[in-house]
């Protein structure tokens, strides 16, 4: 080892992060057990960080698997995972293409220029790294026979990566899969035949082999039949076989394999053992639902839950899931064990009102006289909310009247906008629990109003107070009352949010006392709906809608507290009642940056309601948008701008709607949601199907792709709706988008509809509902657009 540790370049064993340098000592700490963990994180940063590989790596890997070779090392197993990950992080950077260099620090410490000795090892790294790792791979097959089993198995993931010798390695492996006694050891064999297979001259003869482990009668370890399939999937995408449903189906009902619910796992179904092995079925849908039927009949509790799991898995993915699991679900609300009888209520509330023939079932596990535990009274909760049940009513109203910190108690306090594409996103949420019973306002809204409170909340609780109202629930004259009580200023900001008019007027003194300073309310509109004396105010804007005098939002523009874009807020949602801005305004616009001249030119409208200043700049500021030449984002802004304004005055969309249609011909350039308020904008004027028909349709095409934002989602609704008039007004306008829509509503498979940061694999607990509504959607064009 000393020899070996004489010919390491050390010069370019380099920290990533702080550009440090190492010498011999860093490798030779492996054998102090004490500093051993240590050394193996620093050694694996120095080699390869992320999708990042560095010179390090030729000159320390040799060093690396000697080491793992020695007893007297304590960290070998681990040492040879490290080995595998560095050469997997080798072959992405191979496969992209890029460069090998020394880490960015070191860059940062010695000066834009790395030494000579640095740029000589980057010319040479690649080159070097295919010897390198030939060298490495000799040892790692020398490891599979090794005594401990640890290291057997991170020697067989580790040569999965031994791409350049697959013929031999292949061959090694089976060798040693036949001796293997150990399980766990068996799997990553296996698993590594699977990934070597396409790189080797005959392809078939290794899938051979993994088919043979699926039907060996001598082969008794499930979790190898488990790994045999994932072999398969890996060498054959897209391919289902029936073998497979019945390995998979026979590994999970092996007696002899134990089976357990990860911790916190239970509703977070991207940890269950179960649905990744549900997984490995991919298409085969009687085999799917033969597994989970298997699972949900079984006589052990733990493997019943692996079989609600399952079947939510299945609904989430098949609309045709839903009748065939949903009863056999459903039964199991009343299993002996907790976990299954939250794990099936939750699954009932994912349904929605397809659950509603077992809302008495739901309903029996409501109160701790039928339900002992907590956990499962929260789901029936949440299930006959989602049911629109009104047997829940009295529950909610108590569960939200007492101010539990969120989570706490089982539910958030409203549905996240975004990160919608995970299974252990935390979904149950009040405001979407109340939405439903407009009915029953009158036992909700006390509670409601201490949420709010609690939450210091002026967004989400008040648009579920908007929805009943649209329901035609008397809200109003509620939160009218409520001005004269401790909630007042929330009740005042509801109010605002429904925006009923000048309710209030003759209440302005008992408002005005829960109105900040001028100075405050300026800080207010930055920081929050709190004063610097941390009490809650009553925003002046919401107090101008709702009696009618404008002055206190007028000190906030005479304060001179706000910055320019606040000041164009203010003026712009007081409208005429701040008409003696025009003239600031005015004077503003010449040296004002391109990026705000159109919210001035907006804001000018708005207090004067003269569009004849703004509408000419606005045009000319839009031009290079619509040339599709390139252009700032002023541009987008200002053909916004003019949308917005021919929405609200006929005779600006008169002026703009040249403009409009050009721009309204590149919808993939405009967006979504640009495109849609676009074409609403054209259609309100003009009543043209063959207008807006196109971008619709171009808009339709994407409906089955996953969005990242909430928001996004119901935008989509909204241009289906959109289609829908227009389908109604000329089917032969709509026609070109009805295959895809016809495809979208008879498939089995449901779109994906929300996504996280990631690219979606894999449905969630979103999905049957989302599906649901936009089905609904896209069968109301159908409907309209069918020939009669």
């Amino acid at each position: 080892m000393a020899a070996r540790l004489e010919n390491v370049d050390w010069s370019v064993v380099i920290s990533p992060g702080t550009a440090r340098r190492h010498g011999p000592e860093l490798v030779l700490d492996l054998w102090r057990p004490e500093a051993a963990e240590a050394a193996l994180r620093t050694l694996r940063q120095v080699c390869a960080l992320g999708e990042y590989l560095y010179p390090a790596a030729a000159e320390l890997l040799p060093v690396l698997v000697e080491a793992a070779a020695d007893p007297a090392v304590s960290v070998r197993a681990r040492l040879v995972e490290c080995v595998g990950e560095i050469a997997a992080t080798a072959a992405g950077v191979e496969a992209e293409g890029r460069v090998v260099r020394p880490p960015a620090m070191a860059y940062l410490r010695a000066g834009p220029r790395p030494a000579p000795a640095e740029q000589a090892r980057t010319r040479r790294m690649t080159g070097d790294w295919s010897q390198v790792w030939g060298g490495a791979v000799t040892g790692l097959v020398a490891l599979l026979d090794d005594p401990s089993w640890e290291v057997r198995r991170s020697a067989a993931t580790a040569l999965a990566q031994a791409t350049g010798r697959a013929d031999e390695v292949t061959a090694l492996l089976q060798r040693r899969f036949e001796a293997e006694k150990v399980t766990a050891v068996a799997e990553r064999l296996v698993d590594s035949v699977g990934r070597l297979a396409d790189r080797t001259g005959r392809p078939a003869d290794a899938v051979a082999w993994l088919r043979a482990r699926l039907t060996r009668a001598d082969e008794a370890r499930p979790d190898v039949r488990l790994a045999a399939v994932r072999a398969l999937r890996h060498v054959l995408p897209g391919h289902d076989d029936p073998a497979y449903a019945r390995a998979v189906t026979g590994a999970l009902l092996s007696p002899g394999r134990p089976f357990s619910i990860r911790d916190g796992g239970l509703f977070d179904l991207d940890a269950s053992e179960v649905c990744a092995a549900d997984a490995l079925l991919g298409g085969d849908l009687p085999g799917r639902l033969a597994l989970a039927r298997a699972l949900l009949r079984h006589g052990e509790p733990r493997r019943r839950t692996g079989g609600i799991q399952a079947a939510v898995m299945l609904m989430a993915d098949r609309r045709a899931a839903v009748p065939a699991l949903l009863p056999a679900v459903a039964a199991l609300a009343g299993d002996p064990l907790p976990d299954n009888r939250a794990l099936a209520l939750r699954a009932l509330a994912m349904c929605g009102t397809a659950s509603r023939p077992w809302a008495d079932a739901a309903a029996a596990h409501l109160t701790p006289d039928g339900e002992p535990d907590p956990r499962v009274r929260t789901q029936a909760l949440w299930a006959l909310c989602r049911m629109g049940d009104d047997r829940g009513v009295p529950v909610l109203a108590e569960r939200m009247a007492t101010p539990v910190r969120e989570k706490r108690d089982g539910f958030r306090d409203w549905r996240p906008e975004s990160n919608q594409g995970r299974w252990r996103d935390l979904e149950p949420n009040f405001c979407e629990m109340l939405a439903p019973f407009a009915a029953h306002h009158d036992v909700l809204l006390p509670a409601l109003m201490v949420k709010m409170a609690a939450r210091h909340d002026r967004i989400h609780y008040p648009r579920v107070l908007v929805r009943w109202h649209r329901d035609g629930a008397p809200v109003v004259p509620a939160l009218v009352g409520l001005l004269d009580t401790g909630n007042a200023v929330w009740a005042a900001h509801a109010l605002a949010a429904i925006d009923p008019g000048p309710v209030a007027a003759g209440r302005e003194r008992r408002l005005r006392a829960l109105l900040g300073s001028a100075e405050d309310e300026g800080m207010r509109r930055l920081r929050g709906p709190r004063d610097s004396s941390s009490r809650v105010r009553l925003d002046p804007i919401a107090y101008w809608h709702l009696t009618g005098d404008p002055g206190p939002a007028l000190a906030i523009l005479r304060s001179g507290r706000l910055f320019a874009g606040q000041r164009d807020e203010v003026c712009a949602a007081l409208g005429p009642a701040a008409a003696g801005e025009a003239d600031r305004l005015r004077r503003e616009l010449p040296s004002a940056a391109p990026a705000r001249v159109p919210f001035l030119l907006r804001t000018l409208w708005r207090v004067t309601g003269d569009p004849g200043e703004a509408v000419p700049a606005l045009l000319d500021l839009s031009a290079p948008y619509s040339r599709r030449g390139p252009a700032a984002a002023e541009n987008a802004t200002a053909l916004m701008t003019l949308a917005e304004m021919a929405a609200a005055d006929p005779s600006v969309a008169a002026q703009a709607s040249d403009r409009l249609r050009d721009a309204l011909r590149d919808p993939a350039r405009l967006g979504h949601e640009r495109t849609l308020v676009i074409a609403r904008v054209l259609w309100r004027a003009g009543g043209r199907p063959d207008e807006v028909a196109p971008a619709l349709t171009f808009l339709a095409a994407s409906l089955g792709e996953p969005a990242d934002r909430l928001a996004l989602f119901f935008t989509r609704l909204e241009t289906l709706a959109l289609l829908a008039e227009a389908a109604a007004a000329d089917p032969v306008a709509v026609a070109p988008a009805l295959p895809g829509l016809r495809a979208l509503a008879d498939a089995d498979e449901r779109p994906l509809t929300h996504r996280h940061w990631r690219v979606p694999v894999r449905r969630h607990w979103r999905s049957v509902e989302a599906d649901d509504v936009l089905r609904a959607a896209v069968q109301a064009v159908l409907d309209v657009a069918r020939p009669q």
